[in-house]
């Protein structure tokens, strides 16, 4: 999704690269005409991710490789469960602040499912810390990482103190 940094990317002499930028959503490319697809950290917005998956194999040759990094499902946690408590604290009861995230487990079926074999799915946790909501939010803004949750709850917004 970012034709700035596909572009950026540097390529060995002698090997021959096309680079194609599309959305995950609307894949489609010819049946068995790509040796590697990549897939950088935008998986989580597609709605379909079983036909996603069914496509970007699809599109494999043999023996083709698929490499993806996703958010997992403790993604956020610490802010997640934060808002949750303030939240319920405020108007006793709670809503999805933060867009879900798939279990690894699921990714793992579901990838199975679209006929990929030979999986290989790693985890790591990555610790950060911010001094307060306020850089964390930035840097999620910055990332255009906001709530798609179609049915989020409007209404009632938790207000932060910039004085924290």
């Amino acid at each position: 999704m970012s034709p700035t940094f596909l572009h950026q990317a540097k390529v060995n002499e002698g090997i021959k690269v096309s680079r194609i930028n599309m959305d995950e959503e609307n894949f489609s490319v010819e049946p068995g005409s790509l040796d590697l697809v990549i897939s950088s950290l935008s998986l989580h917005w597609v709605n379909d991710l079983p036909g996603c998956f069914r496509n970007i194999n699809k599109s494999l040759k043999q023996d083709g490789v698929f490499l993806a990094a996703i958010f997992g499902t403790d993604t956020l946690y610490e802010l997640r469960s934060s808002l949750q408590l303030a939240e319920l604290e405020r108007d006793g009861g709670i809503s999805a602040h933060i867009s879900p995230f798939a279990h690894i487990r699921d990714i793992g079926s579901l990838l199975t499912r679209a006929n990929f074999t030979m999986l290989t799915i790693d985890t790591d946790e990555i610790v950060m810390g911010y001094p307060s909501i306020f850089e964390l939010m930035w840097d999620l803004k910055g990332m255009a990482e906001n709530n798609a949750t179609r049915n989020r709850k409007v209404g009632s917004q938790i207000h932060l103190n910039q004085s924290l």
